[in-house]
């Protein structure tokens, strides 16, 4: 045996990084899972939670209240087609997704130099107040505004780093950002225990919404029978009051139907009248028409008169 100087080499020495794999293979926490999970964080935030789309500068982004990424035409034409799976079934239309307004990147690599996705050397975002780049390695968070100010509700939400709320706070942010609180910020790309915490968080604010729509459609209806039971009193008082105030209208009728009385018995004198003179008329025409005969003899104005007022023609001979 010999030649080797008398030397044993020690294999957990010069075999540690294969170790590690093994011992993280049977359940042990090592270097190898944290890189695992540096390497999700990555994927999930430069790739569609839905289709695996690259999203890339010129894609536009959404994201749900759980902070998952997913590129806009994916994601509605999932909705649209009814294919959305079961881990995002809490995405109920387009109401529950907000689009993303990013910070591009300045620092982009040469149009000659491939990026390599799966490492953390470049992204296509930054912070635009902390000036870090949305590459996994610091957290970043969706600001919606309140309701009413340009914001949430199919409005733009602003995409900046958790550093820089942390540094200058919520009420410096207001400014450019707001009017935000809290409840409008969404971590984007949480963890595991993070987005546990944020899908409690999700049930109970709809849960409360719930309960807040049914209170106010019960208050809908109380006012609604409420209104109606006015109503009804209201045409109670006034056919009572209606009641009270035809009485004295017997005491006036008499006048109207004397004045309706008078009125008829002046058009029935008329009526006669122009009879009488529609009457005159024919009877002497109809005398002037006897008389234009050939060798008939035409009465004279006085005859013609006399015939008129009397209808006898024998005096004429």
């Amino acid at each position: 045996m010999g030649g080797d100087g008398g030397c044993h080499p020690n294999g957990r020495k010069f075999m540690r990084g294969t170790m590690e794999k093994t011992r993280d293979e049977f359940g042990y926490k090592g270097s190898l899972a944290a890189t695992n999970s540096r390497e999700q964080l990555v994927i999930r935030t430069r790739t569609c939670a839905l289709t695996h789309q690259t999203l890339d500068a010129g894609t536009p982004v959404v994201c749900d209240d759980l902070g998952n990424l997913f590129a806009k035409e994916g994601i509605f034409i999932a909705l649209v087609e009814k294919t959305v799976p079961p881990e995002f079934e809490h995405i109920r239309g387009p109401r529950d997704l907000l689009d993303l307004v990013f910070c591009p990147n300045p620092s982009k690599p040469t149009a000659g130099n491939d990026v390599d996705w799966s490492t953390d050397t470049w992204a296509p975002y930054t912070c635009p107040v902390a000036n870090v780049e949305m590459n996994g390695r610091f957290p970043f968070v969706a600001i919606r505004r309140e309701k009413g100010a340009g914001g949430g509700g199919g409005g733009l939400v602003n995409v900046i780093s958790d550093k820089a709320l942390k540094e200058v706070g919520i009420a410096d942010l207001q400014g450019e950002y707001g009017p935000f609180d809290a409840d409008g910020i969404i971590k984007l790309v949480p963890t595991d225990e993070e987005r546990a915490g944020m899908i409690a968080a999700l049930a109970a604010k709809r849960d409360m919404e719930k309960r807040a729509k049914a209170d106010r459609k019960a208050e809908k209806k109380k006012r609604k029978a409420q209104a109606g039971d006015e109503a009804k009193e209201g045409v109670g008082r006034s056919a009572a009051a209606g009641g009270e105030a035809k009485k004295p209208k017997a005491a006036t009728a008499a006048p109207k139907v004397a004045a309706t009385s008078t009125t008829s018995a002046a058009a029935k004198v008329v009526s006669e009248a122009l009879a009488a003179q529609r009457n005159a008329t024919v009877a002497a025409n109809t005398y002037k028409g006897l008389f234009h005969g050939a060798g008939s003899q035409k009465p004279s104005s006085a005859q013609e008169q006399f015939i008129v007022q009397s209808g006898k023609r024998g005096l004429l001979n």
